[in-house]
């Protein structure tokens, strides 16, 4: 195992190539709908057919820039800041959720922001916390609420397709979405409201596609606010316990948990290294890990931020780079690029402000974008 202190000290600044105001950029600012909130925490997604990146914004709309130039593109109002949009596999449409209060899911359509239609909720506390997982053969798309419904919407129409009652603690408060496993199953973490003290009774939760039944569960900690992550054989989910679990995908036995730290709410990545399955993930006591996903042991773990809760925290899901072996990821200061053998630190750069929002890179390997809270959107030349 090695233990590598990382820092941005000494260190080679990433390249930037743009830096564009996507709304709001101070507590309570002229145009931010939730006064907690700034700049933005939504993942953006990449349409490398039309050279254009699409993300949300706290200021609750969503954004087209232009990949390489970061110019907007346009801007629709609905979407807000914690979405994650999602693509169509023909990059036509991208579906988001709106923000909190009366939210929405809408389908978007790529060319003019123009929305064809908006889905919400008919369950008690309608507020949409969880979206995508777009299977496009199907026609469906996936959300959950804050009521603890899961359900499959049609992507032609917007209609229910079928609604399945999570049951008691079923909250999917804040979860970044669902995983697409195969073309028959998808899987959302359940039980999560974002209060760290809580213990919400957090589960996995896989579903037939097409029907909603379910075809496993199992229980994890106190909460779940990632998207569970899959590699060939496993699932990998973190938990507000400060652990990361690994089960089969197949039958959802628990095969591992690994206590890595304080509060994990991002996603983990999947990566092979030295022909072995690597998982990465960071948690809000400042650390990034990485464990082995065949029995959980730890690989490394690096610091790359102090351990508080208020702009300590890591809650950035990390992106893989083959050409480096490395890993960009969003932390409090800004963003880091890490290598994959040991967690030390390559390239940095700091915006002064917490990077929430996971990265992502074009498939021609020329950009890597983010989206900040100081209310920036950054791409950065590769």
């Amino acid at each position: 195992m090695n233990k590598v202190f990382s820092s941005n000290v000494g260190s080679q600044n990433l390249t930037l190539a743009y830096k564009t105001s996507i709304g709001c950029h101070s507590w309570g600012g002229k145009g931010c709908w939730n006064p907690w909130f700034t700049g933005s925490d939504s993942s953006p997604a990449i349409s490398n057919k039309n050279s254009q990146v699409i993300v949300g914004s706290y200021d609750n709309f969503l954004y087209n820039l232009d990949l390489a130039t970061g110019t907007v593109n346009w801007k629709t109002e609905g979407p807000g800041g914690e979405d994650s949009p999602k693509l169509s596999s023909d990059e036509l449409y991208v579906y988001a959720w709106g923000k909190i209060q009366g939210s929405t899911l809408d389908k978007v359509r790529v060319a003019d922001g123009v929305i064809e239609w908006s889905w919400k909720s008919t369950s008690e506390k309608a507020d949409i916390t969880t979206a995508g997982a777009v299977d496009d053969d199907l026609n469906l798309v996936f959300a959950g609420t804050s009521g603890g419904i899961f359900s499959g919407i049609s992507t032609v129409d917007g209609k229910t397709v079928w609604s399945v009652d999570m049951g008691n603690k079923g909250e999917m408060w804040g979860t970044l979405g669902p995983l697409d496993v195969d073309e028959n199953t998808v899987c959302v973490g359940v039980g999560g409201n974002a209060v760290p003290y809580l213990d919400m009774g957090a589960k996995v939760v896989c579903l037939e596609k097409k029907t909603g039944d379910k075809i496993w569960e199992t229980n994890t900690g106190k909460q779940i606010q990632s998207k569970p992550s899959m590699g060939e054989s496993n699932i990998y989910v973190g938990d507000y316990d400060g652990s990361l679990y690994g089960m089969d995908k197949t039958t959802g036995e628990l095969l591992f948990r690994t206590k890595l730290g304080f509060i994990i709410e991002s996603s983990s990545l999947v990566v092979n290294y030295n022909d072995r399955e690597v998982v990465i993930v960071d948690s809000w006591d400042g650390n990034v890990s990485a464990v082995y996903g065949d029995n959980g042991s730890l690989f490394w773990k690096s610091k790359i931020a102090d351990p508080h809760w208020e702009g300590g925290g890591v809650g950035s899901s990390p992106v893989y780079f083959p050409d480096n072996e490395s890993i960009f990821l969003g932390g409090p200061t800004g963003v880091f690029e890490l290598a994959v053998k040991d967690g030390s630190t390559l390239q940095f750069y700091e915006t002064g402000h917490q990077c929430g929002s996971s990265p992502a890179i074009s498939e021609n390997k020329e950009r890597l974008v983010i989206a900040c809270e100081d209310g920036y959107f950054y791409g950065f030349a590769l």
